[in-house]
């Protein structure tokens, strides 16, 4: 069944049990549905490329992609077990796959076992009656079998993941191309893991010391889409919620809107950039895009510039300040987040992967600038971009109030919102580092200072680059976390005045080349 399912183009879910919004807050009822707690429906979540979701009055919900963070909640399955198409079982250890069908309930004890057969690619006939523990034992001996056949490949996630990718290399184009991007998902896994481990053994705080938001807008007269109460709600939000740091600039004709931005930008950079800060940047308002010319234009009004050129003078060109936040004169890691149209046009303008080919190599940090941005502009009111940013930063506040959530979360919270249905925004990384950003709160103690109010000159620093080379092609969360604490404690040394220990990327060897391939996130 589970390879029928794979094959099929779509997977159309009903669910009996959630009501079509707004009736009912469907949120909840859909994380409580009973759909989530049988067991052959697992695979049905899993198996297909596309998995759409609807109510009992037939109303779509979204699909696997859209909804994964609440399909996470419900199932505890890891994101990227419902986010990864088509679905490469051997990424996944024995033990996770078992975890996938906790708390799911069949009607025959034995059928409890039988569902998790495709899971595992193995074949057994069904004996009803033997009882659940007898069925468990002849699915471990199966699975061992198979191991046996395969090579004698039992071992962990990550080992897993290699002979994944040693087997697929060689084939057709597509299917390498599938394992690079396997490959750079797992990175990513990797880098994650690096953080927190790092994190801990140096008794550092996972998230920012400092996070500061600059909230951008035209002034009132001149702003046709009359965005003050929604910039000023959000300003609250970051402020009260999370203990950030608000600056708000309203921008005029009073001088070059676009000298008013480098201004603006500059001094905001220069007051509040350190490597372990972050700084968001927020503008709502208007846009137009000139694809031919480059452009991303902020300007107050829908009225497009006269005599049907770009204007030089009266608005404000994005991509300018894009390409001085992504430069090394930053140090700190970036989320934009633009309430406007066409902002999402500005994905073509993505970094390479490879750091050999951007200006990340001159950076000597794992930099991150990550940008949210709306598909359209719909005025201010409960469709706007803004408005379901307010309500995804409150519902993930109230849910997440110590450990903090990423931007991927935050995304797709926006996404889930139902009152922007139809209407999607986009998220992507303009560096190579491809991590989430994550916000949490920040505590404030007694000590704190605002020691970045006047200009900072840059201090010189140096920065170590050593290579590893190890046995493995990857590594699983634990290695990590022993090799974190290994180097701390071996570098912890006043002499040498270690400041941090960066994940700048991982590279994998081939067997039978001596060249590396660039694995790196």
């Amino acid at each position: 069944m589970f390879s029928w399912y794979q094959n099929s183009t779509r997977c159309y879910v009903y669910l009996s049990d959630v009501i079509a919004p707004p009736r009912t807050p469907w949120k909840d009822a859909f994380q409580k549905s009973k759909w989530f707690t049988r067991g052959w429906t697992l695979q049905e979540l899993l198996a297909p490329s596309s998995v759409e979701f609807f109510t009992v009055d037939g109303e779509r919900l979204g699909d696997r992609q859209t909804l994964s963070q609440a399909i996470r909640q419900a199932t505890s399955i890891s994101w990227r077990a419902l986010k990864t198409t088509p679905l490469h079982l051997s990424d996944f250890s024995i033990d996770e796959r078992l975890s996938w069908a906790a708390g799911r309930e069949t009607k025959r004890e034995e059928d409890a076992i039988y569902s998790l057969l495709g899971l595992f690619d193995v074949h057994m006939p069904p004996i009803y009656g033997e009882g659940k523990a007898n069925a468990f034992d002849r699915l471990e001996s199966e699975i061992e079998r198979k191991l046996v056949l395969d090579s004698s490949r039992k071992r962990s996630a990550s080992e897993a993941f290699e002979t994944t990718l040693t087997g697929l290399e060689g084939s057709n184009s597509k299917l390498k191309q599938s394992t690079s991007d396997r490959a750079q998902e797992h990175s990513v896994v990797m880098q994650d893991w690096w953080a927190e481990a790092i994190a801990r053994n140096m008794g550092t705080p996972r998230g920012y010391a400092k996070v500061t938001v600059l909230l951008l807008k035209w002034a009132d007269e001149l702003d046709e889409l009359q965005t003050s109460n929604e910039v000023e709600e959000l300003g609250h939000i970051f402020q009260d919620r999370f203990n950030f740091e608000i600056e708000v600039a309203e921008l005029n004709h009073r001088s070059k809107p676009q000298r008013q931005m480098d201004r603006i930008i500059t001094t905001f950079v220069e007051a509040h950039d350190q490597p372990r800060n972050l700084l968001i940047v927020y503008y709502t308002g208007h846009a137009i895009h000139y694809k031919n010319a480059g452009r991303l234009e902020f300007l107050p009004s829908s009225q497009p510039p006269a005599a049907g050129g770009t204007s030089t003078s009266g608005q404000i060109n994005w991509y300018k300040t894009e390409d001085f936040l992504c430069s090394d004169e930053v140090d700190g890691d970036i989320l934009a987040i633009l309430d406007t149209e066409y902002a999402s046009n500005g994905d073509v303008r993505h970094v390479s992967n490879d750091e050999r080919d951007s200006n990340y190599k001159d950076q000597g940090t794992a930099r991150r600038f990550q940008l949210i941005s709306s598909r359209d502009n719909p005025a201010p009111g409960s469709e706007s971009l803004t408005r379901a940013l307010i309500d995804g930063l409150k519902e993930l506040w109230e849910r997440n109030r110590t450990s903090g959530f990423s931007t991927q979360d935050l995304h797709q919270c926006i996404e889930m919102n139902p009152i922007r249905s139809g209407i999607s925004s986009k998220m992507w990384s303009l560096l190579p580092n491809k991590r989430h950003i994550l916000l949490t709160p920040i505590a404030h103690s007694e000590n704190d200072t605002c020691e970045f109010q006047q200009h900072r000159s840059r201090p010189e620093r140096g920065y170590l680059k050593l290579g590893l080379e190890l046995k493995d092609s990857s590594l699983d969360q634990e290695q990590i976390e022993s090799l974190a604490k290994i180097l701390w404690s071996s570098l912890d040394n006043q002499s040498i005045g270690l400041q941090g220990i960066d994940w700048l990327g991982f590279e994998r060897r081939d067997k039978g080349h001596s060249r590396l391939q660039h694995l790196s996130p």
